[in-house]
C-alpha cells in the first residue's frame, strides 16, 4: 500500500470512528469501519466492527463477506461465532467460509447445507456447495442428493 493510501485510510478511520464515538453508527458505518480497518491489517479490531455491524443489520452480505476475508484459521471462526446471533445467514456464512477455506468438513455442514436446501430447494447456488462439501470430505460421508440438477 502506498503512503498516500495510508494516509486517506487512516484520515477515512478517523472520520468513521467520529462517528461511532457520536452515537451515529449504523450497520453500514460498523461495516466501513471494518473495512477500513481489514485494509490497514488491524484484524482484531476489524472482526469487532463487522460483528457489530452484523448484529445491527443481520442481512447485510458484504458485512458477512468481509468477514470472511478477515478470518483465515478454524481458531478465529470459532472465537467469533458465539458473538453472532443463529440465522439462516449465517448458516449461509458458515457453509460458504468452510467450503472457500477448506475447513474441515464434516457432517454438521453437509447437515447445515441439506436443511437449507429445504428453505430454498431450488438453490443451485447451495446445490454447488453440497458438492464442492462433499467433495473434500473426499466421499467419508454419504450424501443423497442429486448432483445431475446442477447440468
Amino acid at each position: 500500500m502506498s503512503t498516500s493510501d495510508a494516509k486517506d485510510l487512516t484520515t477515512l478511520a478517523n472520520e468513521l470512528q467520529s462517528y461511532i464515538q457520536g452515537g451515529k453508527a449504523d450497520s453500514f458505518i460498523y461495516y466501513l469501519y471494518g473495512l477500513v480497518l481489514s485494509k490497514k491489517d488491524m484484524i482484531p479490531e476489524a472482526l469487532d466492527m463487522l460483528v457489530k455491524s452484523i448484529h445491527l443489520n443481520g442481512y447485510l452480505w458484504c458485512a458477512w463477506q468481509t468477514l470472511s476475508d478477515c478470518i483465515h484459521s478454524p481458531t478465529q471462526l470459532e472465537a467469533i461465532l458465539p458473538q453472532i446471533n443463529e440465522s439462516f445467514v449465517k448458516n449461509l456464512f458458515l457453509v460458504n467460509l468452510s467450503t472457500e477455506l477448506h475447513f474441515s468438513m464434516n457432517m454438521s455442514v453437509l447437515d447445515t447445507i441439506q436443511s437449507m436446501t429445504a428453505w430454498f430447494p431450488n438453490c443451485t447456488y447451495l446445490d454447488g456447495l453440497a458438492g464442492i462439501s462433499y467433495y473434500n470430505t473426499r466421499g467419508n460421508f454419504i450424501f443423497p442428493f442429486n448432483f445431475h440438477s446442477l447440468y
